[in-house]
């Protein structure tokens, strides 16, 4: 097998031992006069552009093809077929969307599920160690007669915070 141009020019890698294809390509600018018959009649009758009623009128008026009931039945099962793949291929391309952005949903909430967890976790934590170590203050108060003033300034000096924050930490635990 060989290639025979027919019309236009093809770019493409061909392998001519296989069988015999026809490609055709078609444009979709729906405004093109064609020099080729056989290409404008096979781009209307292959239009995904048109319904079934235009395609019999440019038929018939274009290429005085009068078309009989039986075509037009044709025709109109072209437009179906045509319609039901672009709607399957859409139902596909949601459905593949929607499992795509749920994982991804998914894994974001995750992540930022874990990173509030830890948050938190660690806040607790902190809140946690903080009240112990006020408390064993407190309690060296208690039991070695160190000033309350002391204990105070430590508490400050070590969590961080304002006299009186200290100072009232101190009093809730030592009692």
């Amino acid at each position: 097998m060989e290639q025979k141009k027919v019309f236009g020019e093809f770019c493409g890698k061909a392998r001519y031992d296989l069988l015999r294809i026809v490609m055709i390509c078609l444009d979709k600018n729906e405004n093109l006069v064609y020099s080729n018959n056989v290409i404008g009649f096979l781009e209307i009758l292959l239009s995904d552009r048109m319904t079934a009623e235009e395609k019999y009128e440019l038929l018939e008026k274009t290429y005085g093809i009068v078309t009989s009931v039986d075509i037009k039945e044709v025709l109109g099962t072209m437009n179906s077929l045509s319609d039901y793949i672009e709607k399957r291929a859409t139902e596909r391309g949601m459905k593949k969307g929607l499992e795509m952005g749920m994982e991804k949903g998914m894994e974001m909430g995750m992540e930022k599920g874990m990173e509030k967890g830890m948050e938190k976790g660690m806040e607790k934590g902190m809140e946690k160690g903080m009240e112990k170590g006020v408390i064993i203050m407190a309690r060296k108060f208690l039991s070695h007669s160190i000033s309350e003033e002391t204990i105070i300034a430590d508490l400050e000096e070590v969590l961080g915070i304002s006299y009186e924050e200290a100072r009232g930490l101190f009093k809730q635990h030592s009692q």
